[in-house]
């Protein structure tokens, strides 16, 4: 069982070289959860994917508590911890390329026209994703927001370098906060992207290749 000290690493490693394969002591495909919550999603695809290393962006200190006991307890090997803010660090934690996936659930929607200026997903964001993803690695989003869901769409279509697929990431036990919305009655919006090696415009109506649950 790893000891807690290992799971989550220094916020001041984004002001080093990263070497991932020295880190969990192996060579791997490395995916990213931003905003992992209490861990529970990312230690369920630990869990599905062991030959994977798995890396988990949070903020809050509650989040990153609850899932070093998840990990503790399910004995995983191939999952880290860091507390930093995700357009910040991605760029300084990752090279161009090493990413296999990325995973967002449920990012803050910033409702109020005056704060949307906050959300997470913005050309800006795309752009360091799209150059830190592999050749045809892949994006997952879910939100509930349709106007969010919307936005989300357009701004990936805008950029160009990203084919819209017509799925989720893998089956999963629902999140706490999605076990919510669903229960609610209210709809949840999957969206995937895979990037393309030589951008072209993706053509399509407001969330037509989205995946609506209810």
């Amino acid at each position: 069982m790893l000891a807690p000290t290992n799971i989550e690493l220094d916020a001041l490693i984004v002001w080093t070289r990263v070497d991932w394969g020295q880190i969990f002591h192996r060579a791997a495909s490395i995916e990213v959860e931003i905003g992992f919550g209490n861990g529970a999603f990312l230690v369920e695809m630990a869990q599905r994917e062991p030959e994977t290393n798995f890396v988990g962006l949070e903020i809050y200190k509650k989040g990153i508590k609850k899932a070093r006991k998840r990990i503790e307890r399910a004995g995983r090997q191939n999952v880290r911890l860091i507390r930093q803010e995700a357009l910040a660090a991605l760029p300084k934690l990752f090279t161009a390329g090493e990413l296999s996936a990325i995973y967002i659930n449920f990012p803050d929607p910033w409702p109020k026209r005056r704060h949307h200026k906050r959300r997470l997903i913005n050309p800006s964001f795309i752009a360091t994703v799209y150059s830190l993803l592999k050749d045809r690695g892949r994006i997952f989003i879910a939100t509930d927001y349709q106007e969010y869901a919307g936005e989300i769409e357009r701004l990936f279509r805008e950029h160009g370098g990203f084919y819209y697929l017509n799925q989720y990431f893998p089956d999963h036990n629902p999140t706490k906060y999605e076990q919510e919305c669903l229960r609610l009655g209210q709809a949840v919006y999957y969206m995937s992207w895979e990037k393309i090696t030589n951008p072209v415009i993706v053509h399509g109506d407001r969330l037509s290749g989205s995946r609506k649950r209810l």
